[in-house]
């Protein structure tokens, strides 16, 4: 399988993208989680808890409204 980014956008808790972060890491894909967010707090927090569960997942947050980061992305 090729490397792939998993962009989320305004991921809150993250618990959708942890359900497929977690399967991704256990089948040992090549990605980045991407979580794109205005409230750089919540994703300080979000990288703590997926750190935490997932020590070996590669993340790549953004603190940026959406504007922005779709400018990012291209």
């Amino acid at each position: 399988h090729e490397p792939f980014n998993l962009v989320e956008l305004g991921p809150g808790e993250g618990i959708k993208s942890y359900l497929l972060a977690e399967q991704f890491v256990k089948k040992q894909l090549s990605f980045t989680y991407i979580p794109i967010d205005i409230a750089g707090n919540h994703l300080n927090l979000l990288v703590k808890k997926f750190n935490s569960s997932l020590p070996t997942l590669n993340i790549t947050p953004l603190n940026f409204d959406f504007t922005d980061s779709m400018a990012w992305l291209n």
